[in-house]
C-alpha cells in the first residue's frame, strides 16, 4: 500500500476507534483488537509520521485498557510509551497530557510522584500544559498543583487546590470527577499530616463511596473500630490497601499474631516503596508487642531488622519523612527494652530531625494544624528519658513543645485580611449551628477561606540555650513536663551551674486520672477539692522535689498540651499552696518564656474592653448568662491606676476594638468579655465581641506589642490540644502579636469571683508588683475570704511569662 493510502486510512481507522470509546456500552475489547489493526499500519506510514502514530496509538491502548478497568496493563503500556516517545523526541503536545493523566489514574502515588519530577518543563508557565486538551485541563492543573507540593511552594499548591475545586463546583458540578479528584487530593494531604478532622471535612463532601480508604484509615486512628470495618469492608479483598487495614484493625486490637501475617501479606502486596515500609513497620510493632508478652530476646532482633528495612524505603516525600520518623522512634522503643539506652538515644534524636524537617516544610494557617503523632509525642518523650544531661533533656522537651506558637511568634507572610469577613461569618454560623448537614457546608465555607501561608519558624532552645536561661534566672525553678504515651516526665533545672534533675512520675492513664480529678475539684465550689488536689500534688510534685520547690523564689511551669489545664497554682506543698506562697508563673514552652521575657514595654496607655453587647442569638444558643459584673470589673480596674480607656457596649466589637488599638501603645489590654470553648471551630476558644464570635484567625492582624493581655474570660487559656503544636486558641494571639504577659483563665470562672480577683491584681500591680506577684498576693486576699476559700474562686487565671 503507498504511504499516503497507508496514513490516509490508519487515521480514518484511528480517529473512528477513538470516538468509538466515547460512546456509551463501548466495547473495550474489541476496540483494542481495533487499534492492534491499526498499529500494524504504521510501519507503512512515511518514516517522517512512524514515531509519532505509534505515540499516539499507545497513548489511546493505555486508556483503552484504563476504562476497561485493567490499570496495571494500562500503566505498563503507558510507562514503556512514554520511553519510547521521550528517545523518539516526539513526546509533546496534547498526548503527553493525556499520557500523563493515565499514568495519573494508574500506577500509585509515590512513583507518580517521581516522575511528575521529570516533567517540571510540561507545567513550566509558558510550556506545553497550554496545548492540553480543554477537558483534561482540571487534571492537568491537579497535576500541576502536585508538582508545586514537591518542587515550589506547598502555600501556592493548597490555594491551587481549593480554588480549582470552588472552580470545578461552579462550572461543572458536585458530581464532576475532577473536583472529586481534587477532594480526595486534599484529604489525603492532611491525613498525611496527622490533622484528621480537616481531612473529614474534605471527605463528607465526597459521594458515600468514594474515600473509604481514608475513612477507615482515620476511624481506626481515632479507636472506632466499628466504622473501619464498615468502610473497609466495601474494598476488594485483592486490594492491598484492604490488607493494610486488616493488619491495623488487628494490632489496635490486640491479636498481634494475626496482626503479624496481615502486614507480611500487606509487604508482598505493595506496589510501593513507602507501602512496604508501613507494612514492615507494622511488623516491627507487633514483634516488640509479641517480645512485652513474652520476653523473648529473638523477637526484639526481628522488630530491629523490620525497621531497619523499612527505613531503607522510606524516602523523599513529606510523607516519607513522618514515616521515617515512626521507624526510628520504634527502633528507640526496641533499643530501650534491650536495655541500650546510648543506642535509644541516637534513633530518638534521628526521628526528632526527620520529623523536624517535615513540619518546618509544612504550611498552616492561624487556625492550627496537628503534624505531630503519638510517634512523635514518644519520640520526645523517650529522647529526654535517654540524656544523661538534665539541661539536654530540657532541651530534647523544647523541641517539641508549642510548635505552632513558635512558628506565629516568628512571624510570618499572612495574607488575612483578604478572606477576614468569610472566615468570621463562617466561625459565627459555626457557632450555633445545630443541623448536621449545614454544618458540614459551614466547614467547608470556613476550608474554603482558610488560607496556608509561609512560615518563620522559631528554633528551640538547644542545651547551650538552656544553660544561659538558667544561668540568667538563678533564682527561677523551671519545670517542664510532657505526656507521651508510655507515661509522664519531669525535668527541672535552676540556677548558673545548671542544677536539675528529671522524674519519671508513671504511666499515661494515672497522669490522666489526677488531671482529670483535679480538674473536677475545682469545678464545684462547694466541693472538698483538697483531697484529689493533694493527691494530684503528690503526682505532680513529688516528695524528691520540695525541697528545690520551697528554696526558688520564683516558679515557671511548662506543661504540654493536656497537662496545660492542670490548676497547678491551687496545689499544695506541707499544705500551702503554691500559687499563693511563690510568684508562679506559666509558659507553653521554655523557648516562648525566653522570648516574652525580652519583650519591653513600649507605651503606659490604658485599655479594657467591658460590658460587651453581645447577639441575644448567640448568647440562648450558647446557653451565656448576662456579663453582671463586666462593669464593676471595668469600674475596679479604672480605681487602680486612675486614667483608662473603656470600650463598652455595642462599640466592643472587632472593628472597635481595632480602632482603639490602631494609634496606642499600650501598657495594659483588659477584656472582660465571654469566650466559648466550640469543638467545631479548629481553635475551639472563642472570644465574643459586640460583633459576633471572634476567632485566633480574625484577632491576628490586631498588635499587643509590648502589652501585659488580661483575657478575663472563662477557659480563656485553653484551646485545642494539638499533641505537641500547642493549645491552639485564643491566648495564641497575644504570643504571635507581641504581649509581653498575658492573664488568662483555665476554666470556667464565677463572674463576681473574677472581678474581685482582678480588682485586686491591679491594685496590687498599680502598686508596683510585677505580674505574677500581683496575682499571687491577689490569690492570696480572696483565699482569705470565707466565701471565697474554695480554690474554684481564686486559682483559674495563671500568669504567662511576666518576671519583669
Amino acid at each position: 500500500m503507498p504511504a499516503q493510502a497507508a496514513l490516509q486510512e490508519f487515521q480514518q481507522r484511528f480517529v473512528r476507534a477513538v470516538r468509538a470509546a466515547d460512546q456509551p456500552a463501548a466495547d473495550f475489547s474489541a476496540l483494542l483488537a481495533e487499534l492492534e489493526a491499526v498499529d500494524a499500519l504504521v510501519g507503512e506510514l512515511p518514516a517522517s509520521r512512524q514515531e509519532q502514530a505509534r505515540f499516539f496509538v499507545g497513548v489511546r491502548k493505555a486508556e483503552m485498557h484504563m476504562r476497561a478497568g485493567d490499570l496495571l496493563q494500562a500503566a505498563e503500556i503507558g510507562l514503556e510509551v512514554r520511553a519510547s516517545a521521550r528517545e523518539a523526541r516526539v513526546y509533546t503536545g496534547s498526548y503527553r497530557a493525556i499520557l500523563l493523566v493515565i499514568l495519573w489514574q494508574c500506577i500509585a502515588a509515590e512513583l507518580f510522584d517521581d516522575l511528575l519530577a521529570e516533567e517540571s518543563d510540561f507545567f513550566a508557565e509558558g510550556g506545553e500544559m497550554e496545548r492540553a486538551p480543554e477537558y483534561l485541563e482540571p487534571a492537568v492543573q491537579l497535576m500541576r498543583c502536585q508538582l508545586r507540593f514537591r518542587q515550589v511552594s506547598e502555600v501556592l499548591a493548597l490555594r491551587d487546590l481549593r480554588d480549582l475545586a470552588d472552580r470545578m463546583i461552579r462550572e461543572r458540578g458536585k458530581e464532576d470527577p475532577w473536583r472529586i479528584k481534587c477532594l480526595g487530593e486534599l484529604a489525603w494531604y492532611y491525613i498525611e499530616r496527622k490533622d484528621l478532622a480537616r481531612a473529614e471535612i474534605y471527605l463528607n463532601d465526597l459521594p458515600a463511596d468514594r474515600g473509604r480508604y481514608p475513612r477507615a484509615l482515620i476511624a481506626l486512628r481515632r479507636g472506632d473500630y466499628a466504622r473501619a470495618l464498615e468502610e473497609g469492608q466495601a474494598l476488594s479483598k485483592e486490594d492491598e490497601l484492604y490488607l493494610h487495614l486488616v493488619g491495623e484493625a488487628l494490632f489496635y486490637a490486640g491479636e498481634l499474631a494475626p496482626a503479624l501475617q496481615a502486614y507480611g501479606d500487606f509487604e508482598k502486596a505493595a506496589r510501593t516503596d513507602l507501602d512496604r515500609a508501613l507494612a514492615l513497620r507494622g511488623q516491627g510493632d507487633c514483634y516488640l508487642g509479641l517480645f512485652r508478652e513474652s520476653g523473648e530476646q529473638a523477637l526484639l532482633a526481628k522488630a530491629d531488622d523490620a525497621c531497619a528495612r523499612g527505613l531503607l524505603l522510606a524516602r523523599g516525600s513529606l510523607h516519607a519523612q513522618v514515616e521515617r520518623c515512626g521507624l526510628l522512634t520504634l527502633r528507640g522503643k526496641i533499643a530501650g527494652a534491650a536495655g541500650q539506652n546510648v543506642d535509644a538515644n541516637r534513633f530518638y534524636r534521628q526521628a526528632l530531625a526527620s520529623l523536624d524537617a517535615a513540619r518546618t516544610a509544612t504550611a498552616t494557617d492561624l487556625f492550627g494544624g496537628a503534624l505531630f503523632t503519638a510517634d512523635y509525642m514518644d519520640c520526645v518523650l523517650g529522647a529526654a528519658r535517654t540524656e544523661q544531661d538534665p539541661r539536654a533533656a530540657l532541651a530534647d522537651l523544647e523541641v517539641g513543645k508549642a510548635r505552632a506558637m513558635l512558628d506565629w511568634m516568628g512571624g510570618s507572610e499572612a495574607e488575612l485580611s483578604a478572606r477576614r469577613e468569610d472566615l468570621r461569618d463562617s466561625v459565627r454560623r459555626l457557632s450555633i449551628a445545630t443541623d448536621l448537614n449545614q454544618l458540614n457546608r459551614d466547614r467547608l465555607q470556613l476550608e474554603r477561606a482558610r488560607r496556608p501561608v509561609a512560615r518563620s519558624p522559631v528554633p528551640a532552645l538547644d542545651g547551650k540555650g538552656i544553660a544561659a536561661l538558667l544561668a540568667k534566672s538563678p533564682d527561677h525553678l523551671f519545670l517542664s513536663y510532657w505526656l507521651g504515651g508510655e507515661g509522664c516526665l519531669l525535668v527541672w533545672g535552676r540556677g548558673a551551674k545548671g542544677e536539675g534533675g528529671r522524674l519519671w512520675l508513671g504511666d499515661r492513664e494515672e497522669a490522666l486520672e489526677h488531671l482529670a480529678a483535679a480538674r473536677r475539684a475545682v469545678a464545684v465550689p462547694g466541693s472538698d477539692a483538697w483531697p484529689a488536689l493533694d493527691a494530684a500534688a503528690e503526682f505532680f510534685l513529688p516528695e524528691e522535689l520540695h525541697a528545690e520547690l520551697i528554696a526558688a523564689e520564683r516558679l515557671v511551669f511548662c506543661p504540654d498540651d493536656l497537662l496545660s489545664s492542670l490548676p497547678f497554682e491551687a496545689l499544695r506543698i506541707e499544705g500551702k499552696s503554691i500559687g499563693r506562697e511563690q510568684p508562679l508563673e506559666r509558659a507553653p514552652s521554655l523557648t516562648i518564656w525566653a522570648l516574652l521575657r525580652e519583650r519591653q514595654p513600649v507605651g503606659k496607655d490604658l485599655l479594657v474592653v467591658d460590658s460587651v453587647q453581645s447577639s441575644p442569638e448567640l448568647e440562648e444558643a450558647l446557653g451565656l448568662q448576662p456579663l453582671a459584673f463586666s462593669a464593676r470589673e471595668a469600674e475596679l480596674t479604672q480605681r487602680a491606676y486612675g486614667d483608662v480607656q473603656r470600650l463598652t457596649g455595642e462599640a466592643a466589637s472587632l472593628p472597635g476594638l481595632e480602632n482603639a488599638l490602631r494609634d496606642k501603645q499600650l501598657d495594659l489590654l483588659h477584656i472582660s468579655a465571654h469566650a466559648v470553648q466550640s469543638s467545631i471551630v479548629p481553635t475551639a476558644t472563642l472570644l465574643l465581641l459586640a460583633d459576633g464570635a471572634t476567632s485566633l484567625a480574625s484577632l491576628a492582624e490586631l498588635s499587643c506589642e509590648g502589652a501585659l493581655v488580661v483575657l478575663s474570660s472563662c477557659s480563656s487559656a485553653l484551646g485545642v490540644a494539638q499533641e505537641g503544636e500547642g493549645s491552639l486558641g485564643i491566648l495564641l494571639w497575644p504570643f504571635a502579636t507581641g504581649a509581653r504577659a498575658v492573664v488568662a483563665s483555665i476554666w470556667n470562672v464565677n463572674q463576681q469571683a473574677t472581678a474581685d480577683l482582678m480588682g485586686q491584681f491591679h491594685h496590687f500591680r498599680a502598686a508596683g508588683a510585677d505580674p505574677a506577684e500581683a496575682m499571687r498576693r491577689a490569690r492570696e486576699t480572696l483565699a482569705a475570704a470565707a466565701n471565697y476559700a474554695h480554690p474554684h474562686y481564686w486559682a483559674g487565671f495563671p500568669v504567662f511569662a511576666a518576671s519583669k
